[in-house]
């Protein structure tokens, strides 16, 4: 996990806690218009969320997965005949 998308994460946390925690007050004191400004701040945590996650994603199909393997052969066992059969059937060709 990248620190962006760690940073992003908590700060959508953050805001919808305190959304659900202070609204109820927020609302009481200063009226349904002071939501407004918890509201934003709620959507602005999900924009940074989905921005981390989507530049994330795009930066990962850009460079495509990398594989590296220590080991020169891989061997497989299977109890079933049949894919030795095939395998045997592709050497052969």
């Amino acid at each position: 996990m990248s620190r962006g998308f760690a940073l992003a994460s908590a700060l959508l946390v953050t805001a919808g806690v305190f959304g659900w925690l202070a609204g109820p007050l927020l609302e009481s004191r200063f009226g349904a218009e002071a939501l407004i400004v918890t509201y934003a701040g709620v959507a602005i945590a999900a924009g940074a969320v989905t921005y981390v996650l989507f530049r994330q994603l795009s930066r990962t199909s850009e460079s495509g997965p990398t594989f590296t393997s220590d080991a020169s052969e891989v061997t497989i066992t299977v109890e079933d005949g049949h894919i030795d059969r095939e395998m045997e059937q592709l050497k052969d060709e």
